[in-house]
């Protein structure tokens, strides 16, 4: 039934509404869209992967093209979070370089010089993005950082070009900072 509110009218379905565009993040959030995003990347890269014949690798990269779509037009609200993320990712890379060995896998040895490097990678890349998420973000910013995802996703897929992979990931994240440092002192 429909419930009158002095000038407003309540209808059954509004909670349902809501809780939706919660989840799509037109109410803060977007939870809803990633673990869409989330599902992709790891079923892209897995289907990619993948050298049995149940799915196509073609199948497996247009998963990866979706998901880059997504993060692509969300990066305005996912690059304010990534920092805390990013923070939890070298966290457990110090846990590598105590233990030995990879966060989920015991049977995946890591020398203590590459889980360094990773674990000065995520701080970095930490101190970068913050910076850069301060202001609105420009194309080479919106490239970097799209670069970057990419670097994360393609050296948990590859594991012997993880250090390429995110070297050229802060790389990026570097020179598109001093693209926007310069840009703001010239315009000074």
């Amino acid at each position: 039934m429909f419930q009158f509110h002095g000038d407003r009218v309540d209808h059954p379905g509004k909670e349902t509404n809501s809780i939706i565009r919660g989840l799509l993040g037109s109410e803060g959030g977007g939870i809803f869209l990633f673990f869409v995003w989330l599902f992709l990347v790891f079923a892209g890269v897995g289907v990619t992967l993948d050298r049995s014949a149940r799915f196509s690798p073609v199948f497996g990269w247009a998963m990866l093209l979706a998901a880059a779509v997504i993060l692509v037009v969300t990066m305005d609200r996912w690059v304010k979070v990534y920092p805390g993320l990013a923070f939890l990712a070298a966290f457990r890379s110090c846990s590598s370089f105590i233990e030995g060995h990879l966060p989920l896998g015991a049977s995946k040895p890591i020398t203590q010089l590459d889980a360094a490097l990773v674990t000065i990678f995520f701080l970095a890349s930490i101190v970068i993005v913050y910076s850069l998420s301060k202001h609105k973000l420009k194309v080479p910013s919106r490239i970097a950082l799209f670069m970057l995802v990419c670097g994360i996703v393609f050296s948990m897929a590859n594991e012997p070009f993880t250090l390429i992979a995110i070297y050229l990931s802060l790389a990026c994240l570097m020179l598109a900072w001093i693209y926007e440092r310069w840009l703001r002192e010239g315009s000074h």
